[in-house]
């Protein structure tokens, strides 16, 4: 104590200059406009249902209320916008954070300086803007591209590097026709005998302008809910784009960088409004709402807290390579990973069903709210899954031995000197090894190395055990096909041959069948004819089908067509084994990533089951299906 009250008054000057410093603040603009005047030509739209999304959003990031702004309907003209924003520059700091969300109308408006490629500039539409040119108004209420850019660079500059700008613009930028409820959708707003010049269609957003800016700048991110040729239509009366956020942001947490949050965002966008194409713009590898990047490890929510405390179950079982004697790190929910410091108890699977296991922790738990905690994996125990390898017996004993000594310290393979016995068989030719299914010997790959050779049979490890992995639990019994859609939209069925889709034109979409007694949850994977394994739906590929929990259940006796996961077919020519796994809880595959210390299905990659049948008990609590298909090119 003594030595701390010296440095202060050697350092009092400096120490009083600090404690002036402003703190960093989290800065929001909401302007939401629905209510648009009677005269204004514009439709009412459901802006203001967006306002309590965004805040929540807002809210669940550490923004304070106070410093929350909204502008709602008839105080959001044009003027009203302009004062806001100038307010708000001369409350930023260097190091702050502003997020701007707009929802309203969006327009198209004829060019006002050639700088348009287009020879339109994309306006937002304030209150007083009206929907075409007039006598008496010629667009003057219109926010135009360049005011907004202008805008935009001079929060940036007061926002300074360590700052952050986050714009969000659910709105239309064009369109000349409407279809349901859209947020835009009048003609370009111009004069009369107006005519379009240049034509050169952007690509994103095309409404910030890219003007010159300070060298320290503060990052900036823009988000829209459409492309600049497209309508922006409303889900449940919410603006797309803002339901797609919350959604997002719910999913995410904390801790996740832009192009992650976009990610997500595409995907429930493709779900709820797959006429429209979000953009982003922007330094996306930047945190959210911060200055670091923070890859989150794979964990595993919690199911129960056991009477006592000291044990729990966890969402994540034999399914998720959890097998008795994995041992666990338990931290509070809000962590990333697992560290010494944030590090409540760990503890050890004593048993694990498919999609559960029960840990006994070493030190009893403090709380009760299973909300509270997560569980992240210390160690992967791979006892329970092997792939057995034969090694070409014509090889050098040099090269047989390089291949042993390479696996050594791999569990998920053994080797054997009986073909009959094996999976696979591993060969060498012109210095690549060859890596063959067996009893066929069709080649699964050729590599160049033996840390290629790993991986392959990593993958085919992880494909072999979930196809071998049988559940009968027919409570949860389920049914699936996939069904080709023809060109007038109308389904082919299969009548029990295996169907056979072309790489040109075919599409298909998934049926689902509850021929159970229990309401399930339901994921299905693909494993092609090499072994490999993939999420199939739901999924988060680039378009893909990121499903949201409630779309994957179904009561009995029910049957769902995922008409909005459209599937299309790729090179090579193979057959397809769709496995489907239905069980009480909601199922997700998609945090089974490539391998790596801290992937929650590494052992399903890297192990595959023993030869022979597996012993399921009668009370497994899930039940599985496959569906095979032919893809021909």
């Amino acid at each position: 104590m003594k030595r701390l009250y010296i440095f202060l008054l050697v350092f009092g000057a400096i120490t009083l200059t600090v404690a002036q410093e402003k703190e960093k603040i989290k800065h929001a603009l909401i302007i939401a406009i629905g209510d648009y005047p009677d005269d204004s030509g514009w439709g009412d739209i459901s802006s203001v249902n967006d306002v309590p999304l965004i805040k929540e959003i807002l809210l669940k990031q550490d923004f304070k209320e106070e410093n929350i702004t909204t502008l709602i309907d008839s105080d959001a003209t044009y003027a009203g916008i302009k004062e806001l924003f100038n307010n708000t520059k001369k409350k930023l700091n260097k190091g702050d954070v502003l997020m701007i969300h707009y929802s309203g109308h969006g327009q198209q408006i004829s060019d006002n300086n050639g700088d348009e490629n287009d020879d339109m500039d994309e306006a937002i539409v304030p209150y007083d803007a009206m929907a075409s040119y007039t006598y008496n108004y010629k667009g003057e209420s219109h926010f135009r591209d360049d005011e907004l850019g202008d805008f935009f660079n001079q929060f940036r500059n007061t926002l300074g590097n360590d700052g952050q700008l986050f714009v969000t613009f659910d709105s239309c930028h064009s369109g000349s026709a409407t279809r349901g409820k859209t947020r835009g959708g009048k003609p370009v707003f111009a004069k009369p005998d107006w005519k379009q010049e240049k034509n050169e269609k952007p690509e994103a957003s095309d409404m910030m302008e890219k003007s010159v800016l300070e060298s320290n700048a503060a990052p900036f991110i823009f988000m829209s809910g459409a492309s600049a040729n497209e309508l922006n239509y409303e889900y449940k009366s919410y603006g797309s784009l803002s339901y797609s956020l919350s959604e997002a942001f719910n999913q995410l947490g904390k801790g996740f960088t832009y192009k992650q949050l976009f990610a997500k965002v595409s995907s429930v966008m493709y779900e709820v409004s797959r006429n429209q194409t979000p953009t982003v713009e922007g330094n996306l590898k930047s945190e959210v709402f911060g200055n670091v990047i923070i890859e989150s490890a794979p964990s595993f929510s919690l199911n129960k807290i056991e009477k006592g405390s000291d044990k729990i179950i966890i969402n994540g079982g034999k399914v998720h390579q959890l097998f008795k004697g994995t041992t666990v790190i338990v931290t509070a929910s809000t962590e990333n990973e697992p560290t010494d410091k944030n590090t409540i108890t760990t503890g050890t699977i004593e048993k694990s069903e498919n999609f559960t296991a029960t840990i006994k922790l070493d030190k009893k738990l403090k709380g009760k709210n299973i909300k509270d905690f997560k569980v992240f994996i210390n160690e992967y125990l791979f006892d329970q899954i092997k792939v057995s390898a034969f090694i070409d017996n014509k090889l050098k004993k040099k090269a047989q031995k390089e291949i042993i000594n390479k696996f050594k310290e791999e569990t998920f393979v053994e080797f054997t000197k009986d073909t009959l016995k094996a999976d696979v068989f591993i060969t060498k030719e012109d210095n690549e090894f060859v890596l063959q299914n067996l009893p066929d010997y069709a080649v699964i790959s050729k590599n160049e190395n033996l840390v290629a050779l790993d991986t392959t049979l990593f993958a085919y490890a992880q494909g072999f055990y979930l196809q071998s992995l049988h559940m009968k639990n027919t409570d949860f019994q389920i049914e699936m096909e996939l069904l080709k859609v023809d060109e007038n939209n109308k389904y082919i069925e299969n009548n029990g041959i295996t169907p056979v889709f072309n790489t040109s034109n075919d599409k298909a979409h998934l049926k689902v069948t509850n021929k159970g007694n229990k309401t399930l949850y339901f994921a299905v994977i693909e494993i092609n004819s090499k072994g490999k394994w993939a999420p199939f739906i739901p999924n988060e590929y680039k378009g893909g089908c990121s499903m949201p929990k409630d779309d994957t259940k179904l009561a009995p006796g029910k049957s769902t067509i995922i008409k909005y996961c459209d599937v299309f077919f790729g090179p090579p020519s193979e057959k397809i084994v769709l496995k489907a796994f239905a069980s009480n809880i909601p199922i997700s595959f998609l945090d089974l990533r490539s391998r790596g210390p801290n992937n929650p299905l590494e052992g399903i990659v890297k192990k595959s089951s023993t030869r022979g049948p597996r012993v399921q008990k009668a009370n497994v609590e899930g039940f599985s299906t496959e569906f095979v298909f032919v893809i021909k090119e």
